[in-house]
C-alpha cells in the first residue's frame, strides 16, 4: 500500500519521517497512523530530540498529514528546483504536554 519510515541519507539536511501511499489507499488515515508510530519510535527507541518531514509545497495531502501530526513549517528549502517545506514535528516534551492536557 505504501511506506513510512525514518529517512536520513548522506547529504540530507535532517532526519525525517518520510512516507508515500498508492492512490487507492488515500483518505483512510493509514499514513497518519504509521507516521505517528514512526515518530514515537524515533523519540522513544532512538532518542531523537527532533525530526522533520520534507514536503513539496504543492503536495497538499502530505502537508495535511504533517499538520494533523502537529508538525509546523520550520523553513523552506530548494530541492531539485522546487520549494520544499521542512515541517518540524512536535518534540517529545511537547507530545507529553499535549497528551496530558
Amino acid at each position: 500500500a505504501g511506506y513510512c519510515g525514518i529517512y536520513d541519507p548522506d547529504g540530507w539536511p535532517e532526519r525525517e519521517i518520510n512516507w508515500g501511499l498508492r492512490r487507492e489507499f488515500l483518505g483512510k488515515g493509514l499514513i497518519t497512523e504509521a507516521a505517528t508510530r514512526v515518530r514515537r519510535h524515533a523519540y522513544e527507541d532512538f532518542g531523537f530530540h527532533t525530526i522533520t518531514s520534507c514536503i513539496d509545497m504543492e503536495n497538499a495531502a502530505s502537508i495535511a498529514v504533517a499538520t494533523r501530526l502537529g508538525a509546523t513549517l520550520d523553513r523552506t528549502v530548494e530541492f531539485r528546483g522546487r520549494p520544499v517545506g521542512v515541517f518540524r514535528h512536535l518534540s517529545p516534551e511537547d507530545l507529553q504536554i499535549r497528551s496530558t492536557a
